[in-house]
C-alpha cells in the first residue's frame, strides 16, 4: 500500500529519509515543502539547517585552500547572516587559524628583521 502524501506516516517517513541523509554526510538533500501543516514547518526548519551545514562545509573547505594550501596566513572565514552558535563556529574556526598561524608570522617577522640587520653573516658570508 502506498501512503498518500498528506498522511502522518509519509511526512514522517520523508524527514526520517532526509535526516539520515544527512548524518551520512550528505548536504544537497532537501525536503519537499508539499507537506501540510507542522509537517512542513518542520521541514522547512530541517532544509535551512541543512543548507547552513553546506554553506559551512564550503566554506572550510575555502578557508583550508587559501591558508593551509596558498598560505595566506591573513585569510578569515566569512559565513554572512549566520545566528547566534553559528557564528560561533566561524569564530572558533579563525580563532584556531591564529592560533597556529601566529608563530610562523613571528618566526618571519624575526627572521626577517635578522636578515636586514646582519645578511651576510645569517646567509653564511
Amino acid at each position: 500500500m502506498v501512503k498518500a502524501p498528506d498522511s502522518p506516516d509519509f511526512a514522517q517517513r520523508q524527514l526520517l529519509a532526509a535526516l539520515r541523509s544527512v548524518a551520512e554526510d550528505d548536504f544537497s538533500v532537501r525536503v519537499s515543502l508539499a507537506l501540510l501543516g507542522i509537517d512542513a514547518d518542520i521541514a522547512e526548519a530541517l532544509n535551512d539547517v541543512v543548507s547552513l551545514n553546506a554553506r559551512m562545509l564550503e566554506e572550510f573547505e575555502r578557508i583550508s585552500d587559501v591558508v593551509g594550501i596558498d598560505g595566506r596566513m591573513k585569510e578569515r572565514a566569512e559565513l554572512t547572516q549566520v545566528p547566534g552558535s553559528w557564528a560561533d563556529y566561524m569564530g572558533s574556526l579563525d580563532s584556531l587559524i591564529d592560533d597556529l598561524t601566529h608563530p610562523i608570522a613571528e618566526t618571519i617577522r624575526v627572521i626577517g628583521r635578522a636578515l636586514v640587520r646582519q645578511p651576510a653573516r645569517i646567509r653564511g658570508q
